[in-house]
């Protein structure tokens, strides 16, 4: 298997919501207001809102990352056997 650029675009998104999604989440808004659709599914339950999608980004990341990076999956195969030599 080789790169095909939809895996470049898909690996190139997945790197960047692992880097972004922190900052989105555990940043404060200040006095600045969330767009309108993002507000319009609210129900003003603005703290549980919060924590279900911090668990559900880190359960995201860590389950996605955990299969990807699998020895028999292209990317684990890369990184575990070609790069770092390990298996």
């Amino acid at each position: 298997m080789q790169l095909t650029p939809l895996i470049a675009v898909h690996m190139t998104a997945a790197i960047g919501a692992l880097v972004i999604g922190p900052f989105a989440l555990w940043a404060r808004m200040g006095s600045t207001q969330r767009p309108w659709l993002h507000r319009a599914i609210a129900k003003k339950d603005f703290v549980t809102h919060r924590i279900t999608m911090q668990y559900l980004y880190v359960g995201a990341c860590l389950i996605a990352g955990g299969f990807t990076l699998l020895p028999s999956r292209y990317l684990g195969n890369l990184i575990w056997c070609e790069w770092l030599g390990w298996l």
